[in-house]
């Protein structure tokens, strides 16, 4: 009887610890997630402020030979 009760108990703790390690490590991961997705998105942002910042500020229409600056 009392080998039941103690693996009772055993079992009940080792089902708490378990669940909290789980939770712990989906914590993590998913800390670590939502950081690369961060990180990607600033790396993306850096590169489309890059992409603007070359792109000619006064777009040029050509007619013939002629280029015409277009307000």
């Amino acid at each position: 009887m009392d080998n039941i009760i103690i693996s009772l108990i055993v079992g009940i703790v080792a089902l708490i610890v378990g669940i909290g390690v789980t939770i712990m490590v989906q914590k993590k991961l998913a800390t670590s997630k939502a950081k690369t997705i961060i990180d990607e998105a600033t790396s993306e942002a850096e590169n489309i402020k890059k992409t603007k910042i070359l792109e000619d500020p006064f777009p040029r229409i050509k007619c013939g030979t002629v280029f015409f600056l277009q307000h």
